[in-house]
């Protein structure tokens, strides 16, 4: 039997990289290691960087930008020498990075991603990506716009730090500056999933009570995205509300479509690109996904929903998940029937991971 190991990141505690080498080495102990191949994935949230340097080598830089809730700290970015950068928004304005009791999308800002931008163009880097997944934003990027530069009024007068409140009353902007940003700079967005901002599958009902919203936070949030993209399809003539990627990281995908004309990619579709991991998938006889959680969004094209579509109907497939719901199991069965779904039971966040991935993989090529 050949072992093709191909997990995504479990949010908050292990990375895609570390996961497979901890699946990797137990699996060793009973199969040789010319049977068992690793392919760590990245779905464009926590582990991106490192899934990065993993195959496209490259080196970490460390620069200092504020997080979503306005605080300094270091920040990883990946870059190599032929000019090409990524951010992982997960880095400066992630999910992980704000205790439950913190977390605020209301004050959340992503500020830091311009931060970083604006320090990676000034250092001679000419081709930037922008990884989104795994953020506790849901400001429409317009921190991030702000920070470069574009202006924001309402009925005249300028608002200073905007945040998503205030998309609900913005009646003008001001982005003229952008044109004049980084002459032979481009930038690009890697994202984590397909869907949107506004509407149903949208930001507030996929992702909100992660975020810290309430149900009785819904109407006025609709309320927000609709005001703000009207005004960006009456001002900039794109229609973004329904963007496919336009909702990663709080809708930083559609800002960054919209205003800098930033080009959208699925982040798994991108890695497969260059890695042809829809290939690899297919060639094993027995293939081990996984992350942190199957749910609702899992369908969208998180990593196991992306390898379970590609892997061979004979084959034996397995998914090691920290917990799932029934909904999530049922997509993912539904475009492998022949999964067999493993819960690590670990508490949240996913304490004790490591050890659990270690048990569970101990036993995959039993059966």
């Amino acid at each position: 039997m050949s072992v093709l190991i191909a997990l995504g990141s479990f949010k908050g505690s292990v990375r895609s990289t570390t996961a497979c080498s901890i699946v990797y080495r137990s699996l060793l102990r009973r199969t040789k290691s010319s049977e068992v191949a690793v392919l760590p994935l990245a779905d464009g949230g926590e582990g991106t960087l490192e899934v990065f340097e993993h195959y496209f080598g490259g080196s970490m830089a460390v620069h200092v930008a504020h997080d979503c809730m306005g605080r300094r700290r270091r920040c990883r970015v990946w870059t190599n020498a032929s000019g090409f950068a990524l951010i992982e928004s997960a880095e400066v304005v992630g999910h992980s990075l704000v205790g439950r009791a913190d977390r605020d999308p209301w004050a959340a800002s992503s500020r830091g991603v311009a931060e970083l931008i604006n320090e990676l163009v000034a250092d001679g880097f000419r081709v930037i990506a922008v990884s989104m997944g795994d953020s506790a934003v849901m400001d429409f990027g317009v921190g991030m716009l702000a920070e470069l530069g574009v202006r924001f009024y309402r009925n005249h007068v300028r608002i200073d730090h905007p945040r998503l409140a205030h998309l609900a009353t913005i009646s003008g902007f001001d982005a003229r500056v952008l044109s004049e940003l980084w002459p032979g700079v481009t930038i690009f967005g890697l994202v984590d999933t397909y869907d949107f901002v506004c509407g149903e599958d949208g930001q507030g009902e996929q992702y909100g009570h992660q975020k810290g919203l309430v149900p009785s936070d819904s109407e006025f949030l609709e309320a927000c995205y609709s005001n703000f993209t009207s005004l960006i399809e009456e001002e900039l003539g794109v229609a973004v509300g329904r963007l496919p990627f336009g909702g990663g990281s709080g809708g930083l995908g559609g800002a960054l479509a919209a205003f800098l004309g930033a080009d959208l990619v699925h982040t798994p579709e991108y890695l497969d690109n260059y890695l042809g991991i829809s290939r690899r998938i297919a060639e094993y006889s027995h293939v081990v996904t996984g992350e942190g959680q199957l749910d609702r969004q899992t369908k969208w094209g998180k990593v196991p929903y992306y390898v379970a579509s590609r892997v061979s109907s004979d084959a034996r497939f397995t998914a090691l998940v920290g917990s799932s719901t029934i909904e999530g199991s049922a997509d993912l069965l539904r475009v492998a029937p022949q999964a067999q779904i493993v819960e690590l039971h670990v508490p949240e966040p996913y304490t004790g991971t490591r050890n659990a991935l270690s048990r569970v993989a101990s036993g995959l090529t039993n059966g």
